[in-house]
């Protein structure tokens, strides 16, 4: 294997891992699942501002 494809291996696997890891600690599955349930089971996320 050549340096340089060493490289890029070892690249896309770093984005991979830090990628999966964003979406593991980062975002929150169960808004964006909850656009995929049925209607009637879906629940009402509200959001607000807090203002001081």
């Amino acid at each position: 294997m050549t340096d340089t494809r060493r490289i890029v291996t070892g690249l896309l696997i770093w984005t991979g891992v830090v990628s999966l890891l964003h979406m593991k600690y980062n975002l929150d599955w169960s808004v964006i699942l909850n656009d995929y349930r049925a209607p009637e089971n879906r629940k009402v996320n509200v959001a607000y501002i807090p203002v001081t």
